[in-house]
């Protein structure tokens, strides 16, 4: 364990944000990289998982921009192989689409971004018509430590990266990563878009959830009030239908600038 406090910092991780997305009490986690404790097996593969590298060496972190350059590789060895087997089902759906709109998503995007409903992919193909850059960023190494991020396994995501949309607007940058999946106290849940908003120094976080039929019911809304407050963050929801509109850009211009504005107000102009 005599890397751990190396590899932690590396990841600009303190010690109090290791121990959140760990589960490993913060006391045990500091007589560790003392060499004061031996951690069990279990807290040896969270943190392994956590920090995205292993026990006993210190793998320098990618860029995003070598990321994508891996992305691309395997994107033309995957078309040399499976041709049009590529495409995912719901990318294809949304394809021809996204196309009338004369809007083009990197073949690399669509085969790392995993979304599940055609409105949540065109809402993603609407903001990149409308100016966002698909990129890849860790939503931890970014300041997201309100709860600890898990993977589509279940597993801890750590610093890993993740596709996200970076779009510049007018009053500060903001971060999109669609399909994050979070574990609170009480339950695990997946939110449509996590959202970050930064200018300078300035930040803050919020969710944009594209809301189906089921969540107009009464019972819908009281398990979506229910999601929120255990979420703890500023909720943007619309309705997923709103997609297909030509001016969805807007409403989700519209409602960040509030969240922006309502978090800084003396800065949102």
């Amino acid at each position: 364990m005599h890397t751990l406090r190396s590899i932690r910092e590396a990841r600009q991780l303190s010690l109090r944000a290791l121990s959140r997305l760990t589960g490993i009490p913060l006391h045990r986690l500091a007589s560790a990289e003392k060499g004061a404790c031996r951690l069990t097996s279990d807290e040896n593969n969270a943190l392994e998982t956590a920090l995205a590298c292993g026990a006993n060496s210190l793998p320098p972190v990618p860029t995003p921009g070598q990321l994508l350059a891996s992305m691309h590789r395997e994107t033309l060895t995957a078309i040399q192989a499976d041709g049009e087997q590529l495409w995912t089902a719901r990318w294809s759906n949304c394809q021809r689409y996204l196309e009338s709109l004369d809007v083009e998503v990197e073949l690399w995007f669509q085969r790392a971004t995993r979304i599940d409903s055609d409105p949540e992919l065109v809402g993603c193909g609407k903001l990149i018509g409308h100016g966002a850059l698909p990129d890849v960023r860790s939503p931890v190494t970014a300041g997201f430590l309100h709860h600890p991020l898990i993977d589509p396994s279940g597993r801890a995501l750590g610093v890993r990266l993740k596709t996200c949309l970076v779009w510049n607007l007018p009053h500060f940058r903001a971060t999109l990563w669609p399909q994050v999946s979070m574990r609170l106290e009480r339950l695990t849940l997946r939110v449509d878009q996590l959202v970050l908003l930064e200018r300078g120094s300035r930040r803050c976080w919020c969710v944009l959830e594209l809301d189906g039929p089921q969540h107009t019911s009464w019972g819908g809304i009281l398990s979506d009030r229910e999601r929120d407050q255990a979420l703890g963050l500023p909720v943007i929801r619309l309705e997923a239908k709103l997609a297909y509109h030509e001016d969805f850009h807007l409403m989700v211009q519209t409602r960040l600038e509030q969240i922006w504005a309502n978090a800084f107000p003396r800065t949102a102009a």
